[in-house]
């Protein structure tokens, strides 16, 4: 009688709560649903954003009417770079941790960042083989956006590679320059 009403305070408890529950570190876990990582709107703020559409294109439509609203709302600030003098200033000093373009512009902004931006391609409609070849150049793609999320959700996700692939590249120069020490101190005995 005591573990079926024991059962039942348990279920009740996981009816009543909003579904997530804190682990160590910085994780959620939801019940039944496995781990959740979430950019808080602190965290998306912070974040340099830049969408690079010529003028009129559908790159530039999409935005404005589904993208702009939703990511400001998730708490991203993103720019609009619609011509080259736009694009030219966004690129001065520090480039953008993340730019979402049209596809046809995804290999020169990578050649002008110097890989130092994640770059997000934005198709429409494409072939099959089109789509297969940018998911094989880039970590991130968005095929025929429809909603506004797809944005946000696809900026969360360059943002993360961004910050595994920094931390990849200073565990490397890490390990490098432990390496060096160690050689040059060999040498010296």
């Amino acid at each position: 009688m005591k573990s079926r009403a024991g059962l039942g305070v348990l279920l009740l408890a996981a009816a009543l709560s909003d579904g997530r529950l804190i682990a160590c570190g910085d994780k959620y876990l939801s019940v039944g649903f496995g781990t959740h990582f979430e950019r808080t709107s602190a965290d998306r703020s912070a974040a340099t954003v830049l969408v690079v559409a010529g003028p009129g294109s559908d790159l530039e439509r999409t935005y404005k009417e589904l993208a702009e609203p939703r990511m400001k709302k998730e708490g991203y600030r993103p720019r609009l770079a619609s011509s080259e003098a736009d694009l030219d200033k966004a690129l001065e000093g520090c480039p953008p941790q993340v730019i979402i373009t049209e596809a046809r512009r995804s290999q020169e902004l990578t050649d002008r960042t110097k890989g130092k931006s994640h770059i997000v391609p934005v198709l429409y409609s494409p072939t099959p083989d089109a789509l297969k070849e940018a998911r094989r150049a880039f970590d991130t793609v968005i095929k025929t956006p429809k909603k506004g999320s797809t944005f946000v959700d696809a900026t969360d996700d360059a943002i993360v590679i961004r910050e595994i692939e920094a931390e990849a590249q200073a565990k490397a120069a890490a390990k490098l320059a432990k390496t060096a020490t160690k050689t040059a101190a060999k040498k010296a005995c």
